[in-house]
């Protein structure tokens, strides 16, 4: 009787936990499709740590890192972030996220998402 109360308990703990799981993907995608608008709207504004030369580094960093694990040559990368306008809108997609309560973090894994996409595009 006591393992089969276990095995339910076990089965509630496993729901649960998809279901959290579930809403946080859903979370992440409705946070970058309000950043979306956010950026294409003109409402968007640079990160707060944007004044802060330290974390700046450490952002184009763990950037440069993701979009190496994904096949993103580095001159590709340097490119995009060296041109002025769309350096600008990456940094203001990291800002509408942030507004929107994301991390630091995930503010750098969905540019790097963002400038995947950019990469298919070309």
């Amino acid at each position: 009787m006591g393992f089969i109360i276990f095995i339910i308990c076990i089965f509630v703990i496993f729901l649960i936990f998809k279901n959290f799981i579930k809403n946080k993907v859903n979370l992440k995608s409705a946070r970058e499709d309000l950043a979306h608008i956010d950026v294409n709207s003109g409402n968007a504004r640079p990160p707060s740590w944007i004044q802060n030369q330290h974390k700046v580094q450490e952002f184009y960093a763990i950037l440069s890192a993701l979009c190496n694990s994904r096949g993103i040559p580095k001159s590709l990368l340097d490119t995009f972030l060296n041109d002025k306008n769309t350096a600008e809108i990456l940094l203001r997609y990291a800002g509408a996220l942030e507004t929107r309560g994301a991390s630091f973090s995930d503010q750098a894994i969905a540019v790097a998402d963002k400038i995947q996409n950019m990469c298919r595009l070309t």
